[in-house]
């Protein structure tokens, strides 16, 4: 990045010397002066307010005022370098001039280009260098005026030289009350831990990094702080030790979350030990003893005692801690636990007594517990769903020994006890109702295993009456088929056209009455698990080709356009073919049926490898089903609509058949359909080609 050219204002009364310095400037090819100037000092004054340069250079005598005077009118608002130019070589003059903050004094008759340029560098890299210190030291001053801990120094006196105003509010001060007094004018209670360190570091030279103190800054605040201090030197020009810094950060905000995280820990540690002896199932009695030995490694308490009441009432010592082998002590916080039972309200609260002598609620106890040295209580309830079930009594020979967190931690443990305690008796519940299940399930199984017996009795009989009734049904119904297609065929003489349509009719009606024989029959076989599927190699094709033969003269009757697609028209895959055609025949027979004359019926075939699969896909351009029919369709014996079996014959058993069978091959059925528009029922089969033989 290219630097601009120094701007070089000169102040001159004098036309020949203006013109000289002029010359002398544009001599200096390495700066690339840029040059105004002015005749008097008013008007340099003026210039510089206007457009400050980078240099000025001042003639000494000038007609109106003199060249001290101008500086100092400069250096009043601005440390612009300057330059004194003159005629006149004395000492006094010179001296006179730097005193009153020119950067350099220059003679006019031993000016050369040279020296006048060496002069201008040296005034800006004086300036510069001046301004960047300021800089710094303003940066310097701010970061620690700012600093969010406490810094200071001392000297070898150990006299407060600087502080900052966050060590000054930690020490209770103003910045200014430190400065020229000591530690101990200052703090006198912190004093002697402090001062030896300070003087270590004057007398080595080594820092004493991140020293703990504790204690009042201030005696009469009466509050307490934690704070880390560094100690460290600083150096002299003759790396003497002049003065000591120090840096003090306030932990006491950190040391209370330490403490209260060592107490969270302990209190988790003591709830762990409770749990795993709860998931461990041990006896209560022994986890009242490690919740005693919890207790007692985090309250300050000489005597505790775990009682269970039992549904009498009656109080059971679970466990047990005293000083000595006296067992007054105990007798006494078991009266304090019934008392404590019998006058709590329910649910009943942890109780915490400071001094026992001064609990008027106590009063018939106060003289025995004075007198077996027990000054503080603390009792806290075993709840099973906000009942009492039992008590934790702890207590000190100190008074107010207890404090709101002691409560605190001991009914969260005392509540996790009454889990396992709860848990316990559960258990205990749990095994007899377990005993009194397993006999009721014996009793059932007896029960079950008749009601199978006589099940299996009434299947046995519903086969042999489907049996008996499939004979009995087809035998007369092919008679009454075969005679009604005989006298159609006019084998026994010619029928008159209102003949023929009866006839016709009642082989009709005779056809439907045996599909839906032979519906039931199927259904009846495929629930009971009583066909089994025959798969052989099968064209896919052929199967299709043949069920749609079919439907083709009920689909012609009705001009309807019958299509067939198959992506893969060599495709074999095994299946059972006579059920497979069943269940196309099923479904395409349903979508001429449903299908408006003029209509289009169409059987898609996909055969998916990647997947192995194959959909049987048949679409109509029917009357559609809604929505909330979907569920419905595959119901025995169900039709949607009781119009539509006006209209439609059927059985209602074609669907759920096609279901059934394709759910033998482990297959499925599915149904997408809009109202009006049509529907289209997709058959999926898995696709397992047949093992070709070499």
């Amino acid at each position: 990045m290219n630097t601009p050219s120094p701007h070089i204002l000169i102040v001159d009364d004098s036309p020949e010397d203006r013109l000289t310095l002029r010359r002398y400037l544009a001599q200096s090819t390495l700066a690339g002066y840029v040059v105004t100037e002015v005749d008097h000092g008013d008007h340099a004054l003026t210039a510089c307010q206007s457009d400050m340069p980078d240099c000025v250079l001042l003639d000494y005598f000038l007609p109106d005022i003199d060249g001290l005077r101008v500086l100092t009118a400069l250096r009043a608002f601005t440390d612009v370098p300057v330059i004194m130019l003159t005629g006149l070589d004395t000492e006094m003059l010179a001296a006179e001039t730097f005193q009153h903050g020119a950067q350099d004094y220059l003679l006019k008759s031993l000016l050369t280009p040279m020296r006048l340029h060496i002069s201008i560098q040296r005034a800006l890299a004086t300036v510069r260098l001046t301004r960047e210190r300021d800089q710094s030291f303003a940066w310097l001053d701010a970061l620690v005026r700012s600093a969010p801990s406490g810094i200071g120094y001392l000297d070898r006196n150990l006299r407060y030289q600087m502080v900052n105003p966050a060590l000054a509010r930690i020490n209770g001060k103003t910045p200014a009350e430190h400065i020229g007094r000591t530690p101990a004018d200052m703090l006198p209670g912190l004093a002697p831990r402090v001062e030896p360190l300070i003087r270590q570091v004057l007398a080595t030279g080594q820092a004493v990094p991140e020293v703990e103190l504790h204690g009042k800054p201030c005696p009469h605040n009466g509050v307490s702080h934690h704070w880390l201090i560094s100690y460290f030197p600083i150096a002299g020009p003759d790396r003497e030790v002049p003065s000591v810094g120090l840096m003090v950060t306030d932990i006491t905000e950190s040391k209370r979350t330490e403490v209260a995280l060592h107490h969270a820990v302990a209190r988790l540690r003591a709830l762990h030990v409770i749990d795993q002896a709860i998931l461990e199932m041990q006896s209560p009695a022994q986890i009242a003893t490690m919740l005693i030995d919890q207790l007692r490694q985090l309250l300050p308490s000489e005597q505790a005692v775990v009682l269970l009441y039992e549904p009498d009432h009656q109080p059971q010592i679970l466990a047990a801690h005293e000083v000595g082998a006296d067992s007054a002590p105990r007798a006494a916080m078991v009266a304090l636990s019934e008392w404590y039972r019998d006058h709590s309200d329910p649910p009943p609260q942890p109780w915490r007594v400071a001094d026992v002598s001064l609990a008027p609620e106590l009063e018939r106890h106060i003289g025995d517990l004075v007198s077996l040295g027990i000054c503080s209580l603390l009792a806290v309830p075993l709840l099973a769903q906000n009942t009492l079930i039992g008590t934790v009594v702890l207590s000190s020979a100190t008074r107010d020994a207890f404090s709101a967190e002691h409560l605190t931690i001991a009914s969260e443990i005392a509540n996790q006890f009454a889990i396992g305690i709860q848990a316990d008796r559960l258990r205990d519940q749990i095994e007899q109702e377990r005993a009194h299940l397993a006999q009721r399930v014996a009793e059932r199984t007896l029960d079950l295993s008749q009601a199978n017996i006589n099940l299996a009795q009434v299947a046995r009989v519903k086969d042999e009456f489907m049996a008996n009734m499939s004979h009995e049904l087809r035998t007369p119904l092919n008679a009454i088929l075969a005679f009604s297609e005989s006298l159609l065929e006019e084998i026994y003489g010619p029928l008159s056209a209102r003949q023929h349509d009866i006839i016709r009719n009642i082989e009709v009606g005779g056809r439907h009455l045996l599909a839906l024989i032979n519906d039931i029959l199927d259904l009846t076989k495929v629930d009971a698990g009583q066909i089994s599927l025959q798969s052989e190699p099968v064209s896919i094709s052929d199967v299709c080709y043949a069920s749609l033969v079919f439907v083709k003269e009920q689909a012609l009757k009705k001009t309807l356009a019958l299509d067939f697609h198959q992506n893969d028209e060599l495709a074999i895959m095994d299946v059972d073919p006579k059920r497979l055609k069943q269940m196309l025949v099923n479904l395409l027979s349903n979508a001429v049926k449903f299908t408006p004359n003029g209509g289009k019926v169409r059987l898609d075939v996909a055969v998916d490898s990647a997947a192995e699969v194959v959909r049987f896909a048949v679409h109509d351009t029917g009357i559609g089903i809604a929505a909330q029919d979907l569920d419905r369709l595959f119901q025995p014996f169900s039709q949607l609509d009781t119009k539509l079996s006006r209209m439609y014959e059927g059985t209602g058993l074609g669907l759920v058949l096609v279901r059934r069978l394709a759910e033998l091959h482990n297959g499925s059925v599915t149904v997408e359909s809009t109202l009006g528009v049509g529907s289209c029922f997709t058959i999926t089969l898995p696709y397992r080609q047949p093992i070709s033989s070499t």
